[in-house]
């Protein structure tokens, strides 16, 4: 092996780790963005429940309400939010239940979105916080 394969080998590796990194980043932070809506909701007294596809990975365990994000649905539920979703597919098997449960709603910033839910609230912005920050201001 020369030298010039082993440093490409390197690179896709680490390449291979960064996006690895940067789609549980990507989880870690729609599961904060929906804790957040999930407390704006509380103090109105609406019961939440907070859920990512993916467990959130022990190095995030600091992050504040991280504890309470779950992977599966348990029980019936009124409502169901998706955030930061630009298609029900990035929800994993817990798309399937959404699109199920009717009424459900879509936050989202990507101007790809595919408009899954019956309630989308869509707008093209940096970051979809903008978004959430926005629809908690306007309540």
């Amino acid at each position: 092996m020369g030298a010039s394969t082993y440093v490409s080998s390197m690179k896709e590796r680490e390449d291979d780790d960064t996006q690895s990194d940067i789609s549980i980043m990507e989880a870690q932070y729609t599961a904060t963005l929906a804790e957040r809506i999930a407390a704006a909701l509380e103090k109105s007294g609406v019961k939440t429940e907070v859920f990512c596809a993916d467990p959130v990975p022990e190095k995030f365990g600091f992050l504040k309400n991280v504890s309470r994000v779950k992977t599966e649905f348990f029980g019936e539920y009124t409502y169901l939010v998706a955030c930061d979703c630009a298609d029900v597919s990035r929800m994993g098997a817990l798309g399937e239940i959404f699109v199920k449960n009717k009424p459900n709603f879509n936050i989202d910033h990507h101007v790809s979105n595919s408009h899954f839910a019956r309630h989308n609230y869509v707008m093209d912005k940096a970051s979809n916080c903008e978004n959430v920050y926005a629809l908690i201001n306007e309540a």
